[in-house]
């Protein structure tokens, strides 16, 4: 990220895409003024809704669901 003296860089991130943000942000007239003050010069990046994070974690549990299996912790 570059910025310029006096102005500040943000990231903002989140799995939802631009249509659904009136699900978080119920009022349509602030989300529509809200997602333009955000995306006002901005570098937008979609790679799409999914998780890769759960998508790692679901192929971790395939792989070695031994390991994801709950065991007893041994009484002292």
């Amino acid at each position: 990220m570059l910025s310029s003296p006096g102005f500040a860089c943000s990231l903002i991130t989140t799995n939802l895409p631009f249509s659904e943000w009136t699900q978080v942000f119920p009022n349509a007239r602030l989300c529509k003024a809200l997602l333009d003050r955000i995306i006002d010069r901005a570098h937008i990046i979609d790679t799409g809704t999914d998780s890769y994070r759960f998508k790692r974690t679901l192929t971790s549990r395939q792989q070695r669901p031994e390991q994801w299996v709950h065991q007893p912790s041994p009484s002292t």
